[in-house]
């Protein structure tokens, strides 16, 4: 007999004890023979403390009947009848700790009861463990998976959906999901169960009181590891206290989603295995959500209305060029004023700027033509902003002031254009030569790099380099002209091995040669 043909066989008689099993334990059982007992565990202190607790336990007919095996600190029973096949739901039937009534507590366990709950938690904890840890190939789990669908049907009368569709819990809110394929899952719906009820348009929502909404890895269901790979779209809608989400790097579809939140300040892509290199379909970058479309490219995919007043998207992210935004994006982001878009994007998906009745000005770094344009309509009016391309911004040439300072034998060159500062410091042991040796404080951050390239700057942090080599050459070329200093970077072989050895390659500038006589008497 062949393995799948075995597997089928132990399935089909896993289902008819399970069958035999449901006619004895029910909730007509569990009320005369389920008892609430109390016990203490014992803590670590010196000396020790103990604690009461209440726990599940049968009469001496049941505790027998069903082969209710108790070891230290572990029910293992009970099990199905006359069998070796472990049981553990009725041990887990839920009941509050804090009820002082023993027999409320029994009711509450009893009422917890749910026959189609039991027989998910055996076929997963039996049936499916057979297949899914077996060597089987994906075509014979799917064909043993049939088979044991047939039996469920027909030997329980059990509706198969609901090992598809199922709830469990996230943060404060109850999470719906869906079996697409075996080992992942989708999120249909984010139900919020402590916020109120609110009427947002035609959208009735419970609305949820986290801050935080953290989407695991994977789901923990039918004693299986499920991983989330798809969200639903307004998976998210009316989640309007929710500042930041996370969410996992396996995700592979993932449509607009964030309808009336709006103190949503970043979207997260949390990687599983940091050492693990593997492109991903979705990933963050500054807290704005992008998706990667093909070799070397990608598009913004969704903005968080708190996220920035003024935002530039970039060129590059990583190897990968910015095309495009898609449908929705910036969808009822009504805290958005300005945007920046560079000359690589090509296109704005239908409805990208959505009820961004704040959006004043669209500055355009390419030509007019070279761009599909669908993204402003919507309600309150079609969203109108001035559009600000490439043959109407303004040219505009920054302010530039420098200035030398010494202090503990260390000089320090500081360099401001237009309203973004930069400095530089030199080591204490190259002072005293005839010219002074500079290496920057701080990494290059986006504003400085922006203000140099005459582009219109609005963020302070540090550039993670997704630039390569020629793009640092025309930015140094740039600020030499601007300050009439020489700096310079590392030879091409050089930065090359810098970034192929750190993962968050930064740049750090450096100015050489500069007459040291000349800045002391400045």
């Amino acid at each position: 007999m062949d393995k799948v043909t075995q597997i089928i066989k132990k399935n089909t008689e896993i289902v008819t004890l399970i069958k035999e099993h449901l006619e004895i334990v029910n909730k007509d059982f569990l009320s005369k023979h389920l008892r609430i007992v109390e016990d203490t565990v014992w803590n670590r202190q010196d000396p020790p403390v103990a604690f009461p607790y209440k726990k599940i336990s049968f009469d001496d007919y049941a505790a027998r009947l069903l082969h209710l095996h108790w070891l230290t600190n572990n029910n293992r029973g009970p099990f199905i009848i006359n069998t070796e096949l472990h049981d553990s739901y009725i041990t887990s039937l839920h009941f509050h700790e804090d009820l002082e009534s023993l027999e409320e507590c029994k009711e509450m366990a009893i009422n917890s009861f749910n026959r189609n709950d039991y027989i998910r938690s055996l076929v997963g904890k039996h049936c499916l463990w057979n297949v899914w840890h077996s060597d089987l190939t994906t075509g014979e789990q799917a064909q043993a998976q049939e088979v044991l669908i047939v039996d469920l049907k027909t030997i329980l009368n059990f509706d198969i959906d609901s090992l598809r569709c199922f709830d469990i819990k996230i943060g404060d809110g109850i999470c719906s999901c869906e079996i697409e394929e075996f080992g992942s899952v989708k999120l249909t719906k984010f139900k919020g169960v402590f916020g109120d009820k609110v009427n947002y348009y035609d959208n009735k929502s419970c609305l949820t009181k986290d801050r935080v909404i953290d989407i695991p890895f994977s789901i923990y269901w039918m004693s299986h590891n499920w991983d989330v790979i798809d969200i639903s779209e307004g998976f998210f809608n009316n989640c309007n206290e929710v500042e930041s989400v996370s969410l996992p790097d396996e995700l592979r579809t993932f449509n607009w989603s964030f309808w009336n939140c709006p103190n949503l300040k970043e979207i997260k892509i949390k990687v599983r295995d940091v050492h693990k290199h593997k492109d991903i379909a979705y990933f963050s970058h500054e807290g704005v959500l992008y998706r990667t479309v093909g070799d070397g490219e990608c598009e913004l995919v969704a903005y968080p209305n708190m996220h920035a007043k003024d935002f530039s998207i970039p060129s590059k992210i990583g190897y990968r060029r910015v095309i495009g935004i898609t449908k929705f994006a910036f969808k009822d982001c009504h805290n958005i004023e300005s945007i920046h878009i560079p000359k690589f994007v090509k296109y704005i998906g239908c409805n990208a700027f959505y009820r961004c009745i704040n959006l004043k000005y669209v500055y355009y770094y390419g030509l007019l033509e070279d761009i599909n344009i669908e993204g402003f309509y919507g309600n309150y009016g079609s969203v109108n902003p001035i559009w600000l391309c490439k043959t109407t911004i303004p040219s505009w040439e920054p302010k530039v002031n420098i200035s030398f300072s010494e202090k503990d034998n260390v000089g320090i060159l500081s360099i401001s254009i237009g309203n973004v500062d930069y400095n530089l410091r030199s080591f204490k042991s190259k002072i005293s030569g005839n010219y002074i040796h500079f290496y920057g404080e701080t990494a290059v951050t986006s504003a400085f790099w922006k203000m140099v390239m005459h582009e219109y700057p609005n963020e302070q942090h540090p550039i993670v380099f997704s630039v390569d080599y020629i793009e640092a050459l025309e930015f140094v070329r740039k600020l030499n002209t601007l300050t009439q200093l020489e700096f310079d970077l590392p030879s091409r072989e050089y930065w090359l091995d810098l970034r192929r050895r750190c993962s968050d390659f930064k740049l750090y500038l450096k100015c050489d040669n500069l007459p040291l006589n000349e800045w002391k008497s400045k």
